[in-house]
Order: structure tokens, then sequence, then C-alpha cells
């Protein structure tokens, strides 16, 4: 579909970015059913995964450069929960980022943070974690 029929987006897949257009936000998963399932008189949706709306934002560039980055972001948060040391918050967020990997096979990156919260969810965990670590621990000495 893209760019046969209409040219990349620009970003307009993307929640925050599209509010910058005039048009808004592209209904790309309805837009792709109604092409692949025409006689659908119903609303529809036609999900995709992460690579889907990068190409359809940017192309060639987007799959690349958006995959390159998305590994990056990924590993970066990976290697933070690993120095964090064991304990629940920590073994929380290694369970949902181990959720997020496997949703990215059905939606894009930037739909599953903002839809489900867990960018959200993640950035309060990380800032209770830093404000905790950096507390300093009352050092109880014990007198013979």
């Amino acid at each position: 579909y893209f760019p046969e029929t209409e040219p990349f987006l620009l970003g307009r897949t993307l929640p925050y970015v599209s509010k910058m257009f005039i048009n808004g936000p592209f209904p790309i998963t309805y837009i792709i059913c109604m092409r692949a399932r025409p006689d659908s008189l119903a609303s529809c949706s036609a999900n995709a995964g992460y690579i889907g709306n990068l190409w359809a934002d940017f192309g060639w560039f987007g799959v690349i450069g958006g995959g390159f980055l998305l590994g990056f972001v990924l590993q970066l948060l990976q290697t933070l929960i690993i120095r964090m040391g064991k304990s629940a918050p920590v073994i929380t967020m290694q369970a949902m980022l181990s959720y997020m990997v496997i949703m990215l096979s059905s939606v894009s990156f930037p739909d599953f943070l903002e839809s489900t919260g867990a960018f959200y969810v993640t950035l309060l965990t990380l800032i209770l974690l830093l404000v905790i670590s950096t507390i300093r621990k009352p050092k109880i000495r014990i007198l013979k």
C-alpha cells in the first residue's frame, strides 16, 4: 500500500507526532483492513508488527533505523534491569519487558507503550527505584 497508493506518512502513525499534522493520525489499521477485505461492512482492524508502522512512516530508513533504535532501547532497558539487583519491582519490570517484546509482533511499539500504560509504569518504577537507591540507609552500630 505504501508508497504506491499513499505516500510515506512521515510519522503520522506515532501517537504524539501525529498531533502536529493538520489531518491528525492516519487510521492505518482500518485502511489496510478495508483494502484487504473490501467486502467488509463493519469496521475492521488489521494490525501489523512494529515493523509495519515503521515502513508506513519512513520506508526503508524506518525499517532499518527504527529496528536498530528499538533494539537499542530494549537492550538498554534489559541492561538497566539486570544491574539493579533483585527486588520485587525489578522482577516485575523484567516480566513486563518480556511481555513488551512478545507484543511487538502484533502492534507498533508506540501504540503498545501508550495504550497499555507500559511507558508510564516503566518510568514510574525507574524513578522510584532511583529515589530509593539515593536515600541513605542509617548505619546501625553494635557496641560490644
